[in-house]
């Protein structure tokens, strides 16, 4: 009786303790500002990343970076904002006298919620012809376009109606053609860990890199084609609009390959033998861009289709099956069975971090010679994690609260849900798609600690991995980061806020 009454205390303070650490300790990524580096001649580039659901911030890691080109040291600072911030009336307001750029991803709320406000709209209009940047990736593109030409559903009215119409182009991007792409991609763990050192993504599609002067963002690529991650973005067409603020189209990249025919996905529909293959999933991709950059009055503007920012699965297989698939928005159990698909094959050795990269800091006008590297460094801590609410008891993760996940507020979903460590702990951090010449240092509360050595590769994801042991005693909310720094200086860091008792 009494080893069971100290058991349930034992569970019921641990429980309490994540209570603690949920309700208090979340972070923001707009709060947080990076210190490990001083120096005094640096240039800044401020990133305003639009949060509209929280699929966008998969590209935030990516701006954990700072390079140097001819002595002049650049890095990226990216703050997160919403749309009271665009409106003016949040804590961060979106003019050019706090940011130079701004970054909308994945985010179909951007063109079918927000945008149905005027002033949303006239904000960012205002922010780019007034010299900030823009760029979009994927439903960002969408949202910066004139829309579609010929507008002949609901869907294309609507889209329509909330489109910020900042780039002289329209848009190829059918509700049930390319959009489903990403509405049927189901994302089954079941149909993912079964394949051995394979991987799951969305599908990849090859692009021609257009080769020309002006294409200044992939001038140091020497390669005529590059594959991307494409979730059902669209493919753009020059709209020959008449606004004396939009300036010259630069194609980047062009699709040239039609997704319908390489990589086919279908409709099902129920019948009393089964569910049968009812119809194609039809596209219209080819030959459009599937990049390009323009002017909007005083600002540049950098638009892409897919997503360079997500990691790339190539030599793939399409695997279609009954499943409940995947929603933003919806707890699993409550969306109905539906026939998805899974695009299982190879991480790629290679990833398009750097086509973001030069883009943002295009379309915040650094100078064309001073543009970063094509360099794919990043480095990303997997332990202790911030997805989810975990709590590591002498080096064992104990509990993992997935609410994050069920609920899918957006507010909620960009926060780093700050662990709770007891005891010691292994933390690991994963270099991606880089070479084992790094030299990776760990740090705790911006203090260099030791210098890491590679721990062994996971061939799933292309990844090297470097860990230490925190055994030392610490006490309250900490600082881990990892930083990895190539031999020329360039530098990509990831840490985490930890909670020790």
């Amino acid at each position: 009786m009494i080893q069971a009454s100290f058991g349930r205390k034992l569970i019921l303070c641990i429980l309490c303790l994540m209570l603690v650490s949920q309700t208090i300790f979340h972070v923001s990524s707009s709060s947080k500002k990076h210190t490990l580096f001083q120096f005094d001649d640096v240039k800044v580039i401020r990133v305003a990343l639009y949060v509209g659901d929280g699929d966008e911030l998969w590209v935030s890691d990516i701006f954990n970076y700072q390079w140097t080109i001819n002595g002049q040291i650049f890095v990226f600072e990216p703050t997160i904002i919403y749309a009271e911030d665009v409106l003016g009336c949040g804590s961060h307001p979106l003019t050019c006298e706090y940011f130079d750029v701004l970054v909308i991803g994945a985010s179909a709320r951007s063109y079918l919620l927000h945008g149905a406000s005027n002033i949303w709209k006239e904000k960012i209009r205002d922010f780019v012809s007034e010299g900030g940047g823009y760029v979009g990736l994927c439903a960002g593109a969408i949202l910066a376009s004139c829309g579609f030409a010929h507008a002949a559903s609901p869907f294309h009215y609507l889209v329509n109606n909330n489109i910020l119409s900042i780039a002289n182009v329209y848009i190829h991007d059918d509700f049930f053609g390319e959009l489903q792409y990403v509405l049927k991609n189901g994302f089954s763990i079941g149909h993912w860990i079964q394949m051995e050192n394979k991987t799951m993504g969305y599908v990849d599609i090859n692009t021609s890199v257009v080769s020309d002067d002006s294409n200044i963002i992939f001038s140091c690529y020497d390669r005529p084609y590059r594959h991307l991650t494409y979730a059902g973005g669209p493919g753009l067409l020059q709209a020959n609009q008449m606004d004396t603020a939009y300036g010259q189209i630069t194609p980047l990249l062009t699709y040239n390959e039609e997704l319908m025919y390489t990589k086919p996905i279908h409709f099902y529909r129920p019948t009393p033998d089964g569910w049968v293959i009812w119809k194609n999933v039809s596209t219209n991709l080819q030959g459009t861009y599937a990049g390009m950059s323009t002017t909007y009055g005083s600002g540049r503007l950098v638009l892409y289709g897919p997503h360079p920012e997500l990691l790339l699965t190539i030599n793939g297989t399409i695997y279609e099956y009954l499943d409940k698939g995947y929603s933003l928005y919806l707890p699993w159990f409550l969306q109905p069975s539906q026939y998805v698909f899974s695009y299982i094959g190879d991480m790629a050795s290679y990833s398009n971090y750097w086509i973001i990269r030069r883009s943002v800091a295009y379309a915040a006008q650094v100078d064309n010679d001073s543009l970063p590297p094509m360099d794919e460094t990043k480095i990303v801590c997997v332990r202790p994690w911030s997805i989810g609410n975990m709590i590591y008891v002498n080096d064992n993760q104990m509990f993992a609260n997935l609410s994050t996940f069920l609920l899918m507020i957006p507010k909620n979903r960009e926060k780093e849900h700050t662990p709770l460590i007891i005891g010691d702990i292994t933390v690991i951090g994963y270099t991606m798609h880089c070479n084992e010449n790094l030299a990776v240092d760990f740090f705790i509360d911006d203090q260099y600690i030791e210098t890491l050595n590679p721990a062994w590769t996971d061939q799933q994801i292309k990844a090297i991995a470097y860990t230490t042991t925190i055994t030392q005693p610490l006490h309250g909310l900490h600082r881990l980061t990892f930083t990895a720094t190539d031999s020329i200086g360039n530098r990509a860091w990831d840490g985490i806020d930890a909670f020790f008792i």
